[in-house]
């Protein structure tokens, strides 16, 4: 889960949600207001966001493809600002951009003052300015967006990236959508704990970025999620794997890709 408040403007579509829940339950139709009340409820519980637990290990992980080009990099849907820091921590001028007023405003709080942050702003006021950077990264942002946002979250990111830019984006790898499904008794729907929508292969994920424009040139699997082996959780996540004697997928997916 990546700080969703930069979604809260995005009207999703049902049509593109995974269904094949059992007992006939339906898919909660997310829109804009949904959303908005979705993530101003998860907003309460910063320790669950993704790249607050884990955006250091994001930052190294993703470290050799940031620390090329001419320094300027932007963090696309960067939701609260948890990762912009360990970003900015690589050497590199670092900018944030999201689609929700709140979350920028969060996020320039929250890194005020952080060496190499040169603020956070929403995308069409960034676009306004004709800013183009290095390097975009977007960390599990896409598997939030439905078939009608898909095309105009690509779209900015071709205006936005320079000519011999790189972006990197990251999402689930082959998520089973249904596994994290929870029960609204209140409503009698079902939807996915953090919003997800959909689900990508390497294949898949290198389709889209391809059909929009972009050419793919390193597709890898990863788990940024992955503690030093001494950490209870790691520890257990490994004994639980070797009992089971089942090799454990990549959570997490990577694609870098540049200008067609």
């Amino acid at each position: 889960m990546r700080g969703g408040q930069g979604l809260s403007e995005m009207e999703q579509n049902p049509e593109s949600q995974q269904t094949g829940i059992s007992g006939g339950y339906r898919q909660l139709p997310w829109d804009d207001e949904k959303v908005t009340r979705f993530w101003r409820w998860q907003s309460q519980f910063p320790e669950e966001y993704f790249t607050n637990q884990f955006g250091d290990r994001i930052a190294r992980i993703l470290a050799p493809w940031l620390k090329s080009g001419n320094g300027s990099v932007l963090d696309y849907g960067c939701g609260l600002g948890f990762l912009t820091r360990h970003l900015a921590a690589l050497g590199s001028k670092v900018w944030a951009t999201d689609f929700s007023q709140e979350a920028v405003a969060i996020t320039n709080r929250r890194n005020a003052g952080v060496e190499g942050f040169g603020g956070a702003d929403t995308v069409a006021a960034i676009r306004s300015r004709g800013q183009r950077f290095s390097r975009i990264v977007s960390i599990e942002v896409i598997e939030h967006l439905d078939d009608r946002h898909i095309a105009s979250f690509f779209e900015a990111i071709r205006a936005m990236l320079a000519s011999d830019g790189l972006v990197i984006i990251t999402t689930p790898n082959e998520e089973h959508l249904e596994k994290s499904q929870i029960y609204c008794p209140c409503c009698d729907h079902v939807f996915h704990r953090y919003q997800h929508v959909r689900s990508f292969s390497a294949a898949t994920l290198g389709e889209m970025v391809r059909a929009h424009g972009l050419e793919p040139i390193k597709t890898f699997t990863t788990d940024f999620s992955r503690r030093a082996w001494w950490h209870p959780k790691q520890i257990v996540r490994d004994l639980i794997a070797i009992s089971s004697g089942v090799s454990r997928r990549q959570p997490h997916l990577a694609c870098i890709a540049r200008r067609a």
